[in-house]
């Protein structure tokens, strides 16, 4: 008679039995397939547990870190709280030392003496300056005090204000002065010799000096020589061009009362005047 397998309960013919294939030895691969089956699933259900079983220990993990950071925020902030009680203390401490401080400048001026003086103040800005308490003026302009006596900027700029830096008396009359004053010829000569040289002296009682140089009918050239550049050592250089040679008149200031004029090519044709005031 057959018998079964101890595990799994595969089919064990005996000697005497007759053996059919599609019995016997099908009916065993279908024991065996459908064991393998579920061993199989059951190893599938395994593993899946396990996966699980992972990410619930990675999270728990996970959660563990936040914790962690929680608790390390908190007592950061913790500290940060101490900190920020210690500087209010700090704070309160100091304001207790003002309202100590206070209390004793109160002891030491009387309410009616603090009144007092507060009582002389001006309370409101009044007269000139009332028109520039809360704006600006325009920049770099000379002040003035307008029709009303208010204080106003004026069109006059600094720079033009500067322009009087120095003066010493009324322009008008300087201006007036100097246009009152008539040019006198000191001078009136034609060289003939080439480089002669043309001097004027007693000079020392004018302000102004012009040279001229005349060629022929025209005027070759002319200089003007103010009081300030007549110092000794100062030279002038007039010249003229008559197509060819460039001729050129050198004036040295040989002291601070005379001058020379020194032709460097030739004074033909020429005509020297000099003028003062």
């Amino acid at each position: 008679m057959a018998t079964q397998t101890t595990n799994y309960g595969f089919e064990k013919p005996a000697a005497t039995d007759k053996l059919s294939v599609l019995v016997n030895y099908n009916g065993n691969l279908d024991l065996i397939d459908s064991t393998i089956k579920t061993v199989s699933d059951a190893a599938t259900t395994a593993s899946s547990t396990a996966t699980a079983a992972q990410s619930t220990a990675t999270a728990a993990q996970s959660a563990a870190d936040a914790a962690q950071s929680t608790a390390t925020a908190a007592g950061t902030a913790a500290a940060a709280a101490a900190n920020a009680a210690t500087a209010a203390q700090s704070t309160a401490d100091s304001k207790a030392a003002i309202d100590d401080t206070a209390a004793a400048a109160t002891t030491t001026y009387s309410s009616n003496k603090i009144e007092t003086e507060l009582d002389t103040k001006q309370y409101t800005i009044t007269g000139a300056a009332t028109t520039i308490v809360d704006s600006n003026l325009t920049t770099n302009r000379a002040l003035i005090s307008n029709s009303t006596g208010k204080v106003e900027a004026s069109s006059i700029t600094s720079t033009q204000l500067g322009y009087l830096s120095g003066v010493t008396s009324n322009i008008q009359s300087q201006i007036n002065s100097k246009l009152s004053k008539s040019w006198n010829l000191l001078t009136n000569t034609t060289p003939s010799t080439s480089g002669a040289t043309v001097t004027v002296s007693s000079l020392s009682q004018y302000s102004d000096i012009v040279i001229e140089l005349e060629h022929g009918t025209f005027t070759a050239d002319c200089v003007f020589i103010p009081d300030s550049l007549f110092i000794s050592g100062n030279t002038v250089v007039l010249s003229d061009w008559d197509g060819t040679t460039r001729n050129l008149f050198n004036v040295a200031y040989v002291d601070n009362t005379h001058i020379s004029i020194r032709c460097t090519y030739n004074w033909s044709g020429y005509t020297v005047r000099v003028y003062a005031r």
